[in-house]
Order: C-alpha cells, then sequence, then structure tokens
C-alpha cells in the first residue's frame, strides 16, 4: 500500500462522492462575486466551486498541492470555454507577483488543513499580498466545539466532512466502486486532529488496490483565528456561523467563517 497526499483513489472517491458544489456553500460564495472581479481559489481540489464559477462566467483561478485533483478540475476545464489558470502549487510557491484578485476564497474549511502556524501565516499573508485594495478574502475554519468538554487530551472518532462521516462508507460509479475506512483522533493539547484513510479499489467486483492517506486538521477555539488573522495585517469585516450569514452564538458554531480585508 502506498501512501499519498490527496492521491488518485481519494480524488476519485471525492469526485464519485461530492461531483457538485453543495448549493448553500456555492450560493454564499456568489454573493461575494461579480463578473469583473478576478476570483482566486487556493486548495481548489478537483474544481467542483471552480466549475460551477465558470459556468457562470466569473474569472476563476485556482491552485492546490494534490496533482491528481488538479488532473481532473483541468480535465474538466477542457470542454469549457474557459480562460482559468490552475496551478500545481502551495501557498509558498504561488506566484503572487501576478495581477491581485478582487475576491480569494477558500471552501469546505480547507484552511483547517494548514496546521503549522508558520504556514498558517504563510497563507494568510499571500493572500494579502495577491488581494486589490478593496479586495476580500472568504475562508472558514473548524471549530473545537466537538471536544472542547472533553478532560481527556485524546479523543478518538472525529466526526468531521474530510473523514469519519466516510468512515466504511462505499461510493460506485459504473464499475468502479471505492471503499472508505479510516479512525481519528484528536490531540487537544496541539489542536490537532490526524486520521488515517484507506481507500479500496474494485472493478467489476474485484479488488485493484488501496491508497493510504494520513490527513491532518487543525481545529480552533471560538476567537483563535480572529488574533492570528491581525497578526498577519489583515481586518476581520464580518464573522459568520453559517452560509445565511448569521453572526451569532459563535462559542457553540462548529464551523467560523470569516470574510476579510487588508
Amino acid at each position: 500500500m502506498d501512501k499519498h497526499y490527496y492521491g488518485d483513489l481519494c480524488s476519485l472517491y471525492y469526485d464519485i462522492d461530492k461531483p457538485t458544489a453543495p448549493s448553500e456553500e456555492l450560493n454564499y460564495l456568489l454573493s461575494f462575486a461579480s463578473k469583473e472581479m478576478r476570483i482566486l481559489e487556493p486548495m481548489c481540489g478537483s474544481g467542483r466551486f471552480i466549475i460551477p464559477f465558470v459556468e457562470r462566467g466569473y474569472p476563476i483561478d485556482g491552485f492546490d498541492v494534490s496533482k491528481d485533483m488538479i488532473a481532473r478540475c483541468r480535465d474538466k476545464l477542457r470542454s469549457m470555454d474557459s480562460s482559468s489558470r490552475i496551478d500545481l502549487c502551495d501557498f509558498a510557491a504561488f506566484d503572487s507577483n501576478r495581477e491581485p484578485y478582487d475576491l480569494i476564497f477558500i471552501t469546505a474549511a480547507s484552511f483547517s488543513l494548514l496546521t503549522d502556524r508558520a504556514v498558517i501565516d504563510q497563507a494568510l499573508q499571500m493572500m494579502k499580498h495577491s488581494l486589490k485594495s478593496s479586495g476580500r478574502i472568504v475562508l472558514s475554519v473548524i471549530t473545537d466545539l466537538e471536544y472542547r468538554n472533553n478532560s481527556s487530551s485524546k479523543v478518538d472518532e472525529a466526526k468531521l466532512e474530510s473523514d469519519a462521516e466516510h468512515q466504511s462508507k462505499k461510493v460506485r460509479k459504473g464499475s468502479i466502486e471505492v471503499v472508505l475506512k479510516g479512525d481519528s483522533t484528536y490531540d487537544a493539547d496541539e489542536q490537532i486532529q490526524s486520521s488515517t484513510l484507506s481507500y479500496d479499489l474494485y472493478v467489476d467486483g474485484r479488488y485493484v488496490h488501496t491508497e493510504v492517506e494520513d490527513i491532518n486538521l487543525r481545529l480552533y477555539h471560538p476567537n483563535e483565528l480572529d488574533d492570528i488573522v491581525e497578526q498577519c495585517g489583515l481586518q476581520i469585516d464580518h464573522k459568520y456561523t453559517n452560509f445565511d450569514k448569521n453572526q451569532s452564538d459563535f462559542l457553540n458554531a462548529d464551523v467560523i467563517l470569516y470574510e476579510l480585508r487588508k
């Protein structure tokens, strides 16, 4: 079994399981956009949000660190009349000297995949540098709500979109079936949820091979990201607890959404 980071089977699984962007989050992101804007989606994955933006005529670029996710995104765009630039890179390698953007967004709380504080700061600085003076950054993070009142520093079986809701789950498309199994632990001292996931590929009912992913997520205290973004020279325009842009009860929110500016 080979280990990958959002490798081929993981990318295949998510394309089958989540072929389109969820309408609530898509509409939330569209509320910040206009067709005159330059838009960038870091951590764009296989393009489930980029595609509907392109379909609606929005100029949008993207980048991701997974070559398999990027390959799927580019394949989808080939059949469309799109000038989108889709790069294989991380925040550190992104060409932030290109023309700045009006809107930069990160979907599905993927910002929580950045667990190291230096990398988090680097990502925020890159987005700030790539943003127009009037631009906005829209992102969200997963909170530690599920574990906050647990007395143990190690908690098993996380329930997050990235992994645990899919434990022992099968997805199928035609003759292809992918089976996901995994388990997670949470280190409350480090605020890191660590998951080991295995993807088993079957074709016509016959086992082909397995891919193993190690995924880590940083879970945030309710106001923790506020201090981090401000230390990076960004300002919080708004915070929300859901896609309806409610702004109450952050202490009991499992996800917090941010609208940032320079």
